[in-house]
Formats: C-alpha cells, sequence, structure tokens
C-alpha cells in the first residue's frame, strides 16, 4: 500500500467498528493480509504488530509491523514474544483434549468426579462436564453477574490470586447464572476450572502441559505492550506484578508466544472443524476451544483475546488458510476491532463471513 494510501486511514475518533468499511474503500484491488493489518494500525494507532498467514498446509509467511516501542523507535521484529490473553483458551482446549485421546480424562463426565473439588454452593454445577466448559456452557454467565477474574474482591479475593484459585472461590460461593449446558456465555472462569484437570491435580505446571499435550512452544518473558495515557506511550503489563498478574490467569490467558508458533498449532487441523453445533444455537457457537462460525462457504474457526495493551486474533479460514496476529496495544473496543479484522481478512480471502459485535 502506498505512503499517500494509508494516511487515508488515520480515522482519528471514529468507532473501530467503521474500520473495515472504511479502509477497503482505498485498498488496491487484490488486497492482501498485510493490507488489512497495515490498515488497522493506522485506524487504531497501536504502534506495531507480527502477523503470520499462509495456507495450512504451507509454512507461514511473517511480517513484523510498526515499532516495538513507540518512545525510542525500536522497530517491531516477527520472533517476538507476546502474551495471547485468550488464544491461551484454544491452546487449552487443544492440551485437553490430547489427554481426552489418551484416555486420561473425559470430555462427557462431570468435572467433579474426574477431580477434587469440594462442595458446589450450587448443586447444577455437579453436572458440569469439561464438554460444557470449552463451548463456555458451564452456567456462569458474566454479563448478568459479574466475571470473578476480572472482579475478586466480589467474592472477597484479590487480584494477586490465580484463576485457580478464583476458580475454586466461585464453585463454593457462587450461584450458576444458568444450568450447565443450556446458555452459551462467554466465561474465563469456566477455563479456570479445567486447570486441575489438565495438571492432573497439580502434578504437572500448565505451562508443561499446554506445551507437551498442545505442542505448541510457549517463550517465556513478553513485551513490551502499550497504553496511551494522556495523549503519551504508557508501557503495561511490564511490572512484576502485572506479569505476575497474567501468569496467573492460567488456563484462560496466560500464555506468552510467537505469532509462527500459535500459527504452526492453529494450522494443525482442529477438532473444533467437525464440532457439532449445541442444542439450539443456529447461528455462530463455541466449541472445544474455538469460536465457530458456519456459513455458506463452510465453517471459519477464530479466536481473540484482549488484556490491557494487548490485542491478539487467529483465523483458521474454510479455504484451510490460518492467519495469526499479535498486536503491541489494544483498540479501544475489543470485540469491535476483532468484528474489523475478521471482515477484512475475509474480503481477502473472497469469503463470506458474518461477524456480529
Amino acid at each position: 500500500m502506498s505512503q499517500s494510501g494509508t494516511r487515508n486511514f488515520r480515522l482519528g475518533a471514529l468507532a473501530v467498528i467503521a474500520i473495515a468499511a472504511v479502509a477497503f474503500v482505498f485498498l488496491r484491488e487484490d488486497p492482501t493480509e498485510e493490507d488489512v493489518i497495515e490498515a488497522f494500525l493506522e485506524a487504531t494507532g497501536i504502534p506495531g504488530a507480527v502477523l503470520a498467514y499462509g495456507p495450512s498446509d504451507g509454512a507461514p509467511t511473517l511480517k513484523a509491523f510498526g515499532v516495538s516501542d513507540p518512545i525510542i523507535g525500536t522497530p517491531m521484529q516477527v520472533d517476538q514474544v507476546l502474551p495471547l490473553a485468550s488464544l491461551t483458551k484454544p491452546i487449552t482446549a487443544a492440551a485437553l483434549l490430547s489427554l481426552v485421546n489418551a484416555g486420561e480424562v473425559s470430555l462427557d463426565k462431570p468435572l467433579a468426579e474426574q477431580i477434587n473439588l469440594p462442595t458446589p454452593h450450587d448443586p447444577r454445577a455437579m453436572a458440569i462436564t469439561p464438554r460444557d466448559l470449552l463451548a463456555h456452557r458451564g452456567g456462569f454467565d458474566r454479563s448478568l453477574t459479574f466475571d470473578p477474574v476480572f472482579a475478586p474482591e466480589k467474592m472477597g479475593r484479590t487480584h494477586d490470586d490465580s484463576c485457580h484459585e478464583l476458580a475454586r472461590s466461585a464453585w463454593t460461593t457462587l450461584p450458576l447464572d444458568h444450568a450447565p449446558d443450556s446458555t452459551t456465555a462467554y466465561s474465563n472462569i469456566g477455563f479456570c476450572l479445567l486447570t486441575n484437570l489438565l495438571t492432573q491435580n497439580g502434578t504437572y505446571s500448565l505451562e508443561y502441559v499446554l506445551q507437551a499435550q498442545a505442542r505448541i512452544t510457549l517463550s517465556g518473558a513478553a513485551g513490551p505492550n502499550w497504553g496511551q495515557s494522556e495523549k503519551c506511550w504508557k508501557q503495561v503489563q511490564g511490572s512484576e506484578a502485572e506479569r505476575m498478574w497474567i501468569t496467573g490467569l492460567g488456563a484462560a490467558g496466560s500464555a506468552m508466544g510467537r505469532a509462527e508458533d500459535v500459527w504452526r498449532f492453529a494450522a494443525r487441523t482442529p477438532e473444533a472443524s467437525d464440532a457439532a453445533a449445541p442444542s439450539g444455537e443456529d447461528g455462530d457457537f463455541y466449541a472445544l476451544g474455538w469460536r465457530i462460525w458456519p456459513g455458506p462457504d463452510g465453517r471459519q474457526l477464530t479466536h481473540w483475546g484482549g488484556l490491557t495493551g494487548v490485542f491478539t486474533a487467529m483465523f483458521r479460514f474454510s479455504d484451510g488458510h490460518v492467519v495469526v496476529v499479535l498486536f503491541n496495544s489494544a483498540p479501544q473496543n475489543y470485540g469491535n476491532g476483532f468484528d474489523a479484522l475478521y471482515t477484512g481478512l475475509c474480503q481477502v480471502r473472497g469469503l463470506e463471513c458474518r461477524p456480529k459485535y
């Protein structure tokens, strides 16, 4: 894309939901994944990103955009390690499925019958299965109550508590918002409940299990990530306390990694490609850790993650093309940001996709 063309994407205060519609007016006739990411960075002001894309049966193309450090202008590198946030969830699901295939755990046996859990506050919780949690159908609904991972004080806990500890508190103190396997509601605490099942009650570390069972390299120290304060860049998620908090997100969002390694993970055919939709779901749905979008061109599999100064997304399209992008800052609205990326990348692939945010 030419320099003059990219200036058209300086959209200022326009809502991120409009990025895709506006950006594509100025894109060249045959836009690429790189054009989409460049336009997104221009529209949002995010300093940098790393993109990995290509056919799942080939090798990824890697591209670094912008700067790793907007204060001193350090260029972004393709091997930059960044927080993956909720991209941890499909990785968690893959690790769990590996244990299922090895006969060590069951997706459909109630969780409380497979790990050591105390008596739940809500007796209905005894029916929750790992499959329910991977599909965000465990009965927890943050839109009706709150998210214990991000508001632990509402349970008398603190942000120093790990998501595993918060999950056990939620289990023993909170009523479910829905009966298990009756309603889809995105749930961080549901994934936190899977920790003991994955680590076999603490025998192994979660990071070890995710890497060994999901067959992915998860790197160590990540960063830097950035937020804006009074029109100045400020590093976020870089202090010891912030890094420890991300580590504490466990199965819900603790992984750190490189775009290339996440791409290679997503390029392997996930079992979610053939997952059945939950009863009563006739649109997009969650299954086995992924969000699945049925459509006239086949199923698109996606997931995104967002924390303060962190935005990540991965896409496995029905034509076998895989795209992973990791940003070192975040748009004002994560969901709208994903919507813009998904819409733009679908247009690049010539696919009919129907995001909804």
